[in-house]
Parts: structure tokens; sequence; C-alpha cells
């Protein structure tokens, strides 16, 4: 009876051919592959995505509002990573390197064989060899990639994220500062313009404290409204007088008696002087009262009575009598002529003032348009110098920002710029060629195994008494001849 283990030995022995094939052809290959072929060296880096100015909108007018984008870090770290991933970056690595620097053991024959360039094969691998991804959770990425020789893996590296950085300014970076420049000489133009508009209308209409010229203006036309209202006013009282005097006038005779040798004449002088006085009392209230005031009612019901008394008397009156000019009729025709030139001053002067008021009015009025005016361009002036300003500062804004894109000033910062790594990727030559030795013996002992539980021959009497049932009486070793 033979044991697990006795029989296990057999059992290799008996298929340790086809074991020892297994090992040489595959882990043989396996080791002979990873003896020749030369180990990868990965290099890696590690950018910091910051919100910078790149993302910021302003607006290229007087408007200083900043609009911010509508998107996130997450979409700008994926817009950065695609811009790595442009061809043009890695074709440009290449060809700063070379061909051969890079990938020396690059199979050149097989390229042109399939009609494909070196460059573009030596493209393709090194996009293969380059790995870029988002850390989780954050705004870095993570840049690595693989080379034979660990110093090229990273200059390579290093020399790629600085094409990315000149890539990154060129698409985010100021390009309008010759366009901006243009504008602000073009607003400097219109600000002049708007300027010399201002003066030549400041100089040629004498705009100058329009405000304390207009209520210079309405303080003298207030003067000459009251002025013209009092001449108006004495023009009206002249007038009325005038027509009380013409009315006393017509009733007065133009001579009198002066001298009479009757008993009468002391008397009807006296009549005489009553009634003068009470003619000039009539005269005075009429210029005060007016005609329907009582008192002047009362004063000519009592010049009536005079007058009658008087007539009465003079018809009486016998003896010779001198005549000469009446005191009484003098006087009114003096003020008479008086009120007169009176009337004629005033409406003079009241026309004179209308007129004055007209001037001052259609003066006013054109200080109001010249006004109107000076505002209007004051405003265009003032416009003017705020666009000129708010392009001034954008254009400023614009040519910092071009220094910062000539000295490469970016928001992506290199946290860990690559260095040389000091171990291979992955295992290590020797590990990998015993590992691939151990399990092809592994694999070539699994297969034999199969092999032997799918024979149909038996290798030892147990397996003959287990299959049939019989027992085994001698066994017989083959011998070769």
């Amino acid at each position: 009876m033979h044991s697990p283990a006795s029989r296990s030995i057999r059992f290799l022995f008996r298929r340790k051919w086809a074991i020892m094939l297994i090992v040489l052809v595959f882990g043989g290959g396996a080791a002979g592959y990873f003896a020749i072929h030369p180990s990868s060296y990965e290099a890696s880096s590690r950018l910091l995505v910051k919100f910078g100015r790149e993302y910021v909108y302003r607006q290229e007018s007087d408007d200083k509002s900043i609009v911010q984008p509508n998107f996130g870090q997450d979409q700008i770290v994926n817009s950065l990573i695609e811009i790595m991933k442009s061809l043009k970056i890695v074709e440009s690595v290449v060809s700063q390197i070379g061909i051969t620097i890079l990938y020396p053991h690059l199979d050149l024959d097989k390229a042109l064989s399939r009609d494909v360039s070196p460059q573009t094969l030596a493209v393709n691998q090194f996009s293969e060899d380059l790995s870029i991804k988002q850390s989780q959770h954050s705004n870095v990425i993570v840049i690595t990639y693989s080379n034979e020789d660990p110093t090229i893996a990273a200059d390579a590296l290093n020399m790629f994220i600085e094409e990315f950085r000149v890539k990154h300014l060129q698409l985010y970076g100021e390009t309008r500062l010759e366009f901006l420049r243009d504008q602000l000489d073009r607003l400097a133009q219109d600000l002049n313009q708007a300027e010399e508009n201002l003066e030549t209308f400041e100089r040629n209409n004498n705009a100058y404290a329009l405000d304390q010229q207009r209520e210079l203006l309405l303080r003298q036309r207030s003067d000459l409204e009251t002025q013209q209202n009092g001449a108006m006013t004495e023009a009206a009282a002249l007038g009325q007088r005038l027509q009380v005097l013409q009315a006393q006038i017509i009733n007065v005779p133009p001579t009198m008696p002066i001298s009479s040798v009757t008993e009468n004449t002391p008397v009807f002088v006296k009549a005489e002087a009553d009634l003068l006085a009470l003619r000039m009392e009539e005269q005075r209230l009429a210029t005060q009262y007016g005609d329907r005031h009582p008192e002047v009612i009362r004063v000519r019901q009592a010049i009536a009575l005079a007058q009658k008394s008087l007539a009465a008397m003079t018809s009486k009156m016998t003896g010779a009598e001198t005549r000469g000019a009446n005191p009484l009729y003098k006087e009114l025709t003096s003020n008479i002529v008086m009120t007169e030139a009176g009337l004629k001053e005033a409406v003079e002067r009241s026309v004179m003032l209308s007129t004055q008021i007209q001037q001052i009015t259609e003066r006013t009025e054109a200080l109001t348009a010249n006004d109107r005016t000076l505002r209007q361009l004051r405003r265009d002036q003032s416009d003017a110098e705020q666009v000129y300003q708010n392009y001034l500062k954008i254009v400023e804004e614009a040519r910092v920002a071009g220094d910062m894109d000539r000295n490469k000033i970016t928001s992506i910062s290199v946290i860990d710029p690559a260095v040389p790594p000091e171990f291979e990727e992955g295992p290590s030559k020797e590990v990998k060629i015993a590992l691939s030795i151990l399990f092809s013996i592994i694999g070539g002992v699994s297969i034999a195994g199969i092999i032997e539980v799918l024979s149909h021959r038996f290798a030892i009497a147990e397996d003959v008494e287990s299959t049939f049932g019989l027992a085994v009486l001698a066994d017989i070793p083959m011998e070769k001849s």
C-alpha cells in the first residue's frame, strides 16, 4: 500500500518531462523576457489648480462689474486635464528631447513597415506611458510618466508640465491688449473732443456761472416789474385826476371881477374865496379818494350852493367893476398841464420798463437754453471721462496680465516637481524572474496533474484494485529492451 507522499513522488517522477518542458517554455520565456526587457521608472508630479484671473470675465466697457464664471472647480480641473491630453503638448516634448533619447529601443523598422512615422509612434508611446488623473475631493492633478531611464522620466515629465503651462497661457492668456489700446486712443480722442466742445461753448456764449447770472436777471426782472406796477398805478391815478380836473375847469370862467364900487364888494370877494377853497378841497379829495367818495360828493354839493350864491350876488352888484384872470382857472389849467405831463411820463416809463422786462425774459430764456446745452456738454464730457478712465484701468489690468503671462505666472502651481525615481516601477527584475519560475513550476505541476487525471493508464496496483475491485497478485515491471 503506497502512502500519498510516495504516490505524489511517483507522479512527479512519472510526469517529470512534461513538468520540465512547461517550466522551460513558460518559466524560461518569462524569465528571459524580464531579463532582456528594460526596467521602467515612474516619475510623478502634482499640480495645484487655483481659481485665478483666467476664469474671471471683465466687461470691456464702462461697466466695472466682474462676472463670475458659472462653473465649479471640478469642471476647471477636468478642462485642464483635457488640455494636458492634447497631442500638441506631447509632440513638443518628444521633439525637444528626441525620439532616440526617449525610446532607444523603439522599433523604428516596424513603424516604417506599418506606414507610421517614428514621431507618431513615439508620441503614442509617450501618451500610453503618461497618466493624468484628479486627486479625489481636491483641486490637485497627479501626473505620472514611465520610462526606462529615471532621469529622462523626470526631465520629460517636468518638460511636459512646462509645455502645458505655456499651452494654458496661450488659451487663457491676455490677447486683447492691442485692441484695448486702440480703443483707449479712440476714447482719448472722444474725451478731447468733448472737452473742446465744452470750452468752445463756454467761451462763445459766456457760459460761466450761469446760476448766478440767472439769479441776477431774475432779481432785476422782479425790481423792474415792481417799478412797472408802480408806474402803471401812478398812471392810473394821474388819469383819474386829469378827468377830475377837466370836469372842474369846464365850470370855472377864465376871468373874474377884481374890483367893485358897491357895498357888496367885500362879501363878493369872500364868496369867491370860499368857492376857490371848496374847489381845491374837491380836487384834493377826488385825487385821494376818487369821485364816488362821500366826502367828495359833500364838497361838490357845497360848491354848487356857493356858485348859486355867488351868481345871485353878481346879479345884484351895481356900479363899475374891473375883471381880470381867474386864479382858480389858472390853478386848474396848471394842474391839468402838470397832470398830463406826469401821465405821459408814467406811461412812457411803464412802456420802457415793459421793454426791459421783455429783454431780461429773453436773456433768461437764452440762459436756460444755454444751461441745458451746457449740462448736456458737461454730461458728455463726464461720460467720456468715465469711459476713458474705465478703459484705462482695463488696459492697465491687461498690461499687468500680459506681464504675468510673459513671466508664466498662472493659477497652476507645481506642488512637487518630478525627480528621478530611485526604484523601478513595480517589483524588481530578480523578483519578477523568481516569480515567473515559481509560477511556471506551479503551472507545470498543475497541468501534469490534469493530464494524470485524464489519463486511462494505471500507474500503480492500487489503481487497478480501486477501479475493478480485484486483488492484484503481482506486478511485473516493464523493462525496456
